[in-house]
């Protein structure tokens, strides 16, 4: 009688069950980053080691690209303060092995202030304005930092961005160890060279373990709604966008760290 009144309490309460996290790596991706600013981390938590687990055997068909599935509506409406028709709504993951110890990682993502770039045109090419503490962050003090961004990408296709967004970061703890999440999305309009073009929601996840001494995954995955000429764009256009310049630039990050430490380059 005592185990029945103690449920009847605990819903009284409004306890809510446990979230489960999925299993599947086109589900865990969109899972994460819907979870990473969750107050409580258990579920993040969840997700991470999910995600983790399921690369272990299949990190390889992930290496060249993986359409994943799309974010939840209502997450997006939550988090734009409108809804938003996603069916067109790509979303792409990558993952890649480092020959590199977590904080070094750490260290070249979260590079000190510097001054504005201006390019040649006079236009700030690159501005980062941190939030928070960097430094506390690298050296695992702190586990939380964020920083604003203005910046003009460049795309395959010649296809050329001024765009301003927010990112943050997250240290959690999890079964297989600690974990650094990376969010970031759009807080401003984007500008493209070609008029015609238009970003009407994009959105970035990272996911880096240090599965053993020295050796760290990390799993990136993006979300973009783009238009052209008042239409979705195209598949081709879409995956320019999205899964060439992520690959693209994973790598050529990973060859940066390569560079500055060849002892031991990734593979």
């Amino acid at each position: 009688m005592r185990c029945i009144r103690s449920a009847f309490f605990l819903l009284s309460l409004g306890c809510s069950p446990p979230v489960e996290a999925p299993t599947e790596f086109d589900d865990l991706c969109a899972f994460v980053f819907e979870h990473g600013g969750d107050e409580d981390p258990e579920a993040l938590s969840k997700g991470v080691v999910n995600l983790q687990n399921w690369l272990t055997p299949n990190r390889q068909r992930v290496e060249e690209g993986y359409v994943v599935n799309n974010l939840d509506p209502s997450w997006v409406e939550n988090h734009e303060g409108k809804a938003h028709d996603l069916t067109d709504l790509l979303g792409v993951a990558v993952a890649l092995e480092y020959n590199h110890p977590l904080d070094r990682i750490l260290k070249k993502m979260l590079h000190d202030n510097e001054e504005a770039r201006i390019d040649e045109e006079g236009r700030i090419a690159d501005k980062r304005t941190y939030n928070s503490d960097h430094h506390c962050f690298i050296e695992g003090t702190c586990d939380f930092v964020s920083y604003d961004t203005q910046a003009i990408q460049d795309y395959p296709l010649g296809i050329e961005a001024t765009v301003e967004f927010y990112t943050e970061l997250r240290r959690i703890q999890t079964d297989i160890g600690p974990a650094v999440v990376s969010r970031n999305w759009m807080t401003g309009p984007s500008e493209f060279n070609w008029e015609w073009l238009t970003l009407d929601l994009s959105y970035y996840m990272a996911v880096i373990v240090e599965e053993e001494p020295g050796v760290t995954i990390r799993t990136e995955a993006t979300w973009m709604l783009a238009g052209f000429a008042g239409a979705p764009v195209s598949i081709e256009v879409g995956l320019s966008m999205t899964l060439d310049k992520m690959r693209n630039g994973a790598i050529g990050f990973r060859d940066g760290l390569d560079n500055d430490f060849p002892n031991n380059p990734s593979p």
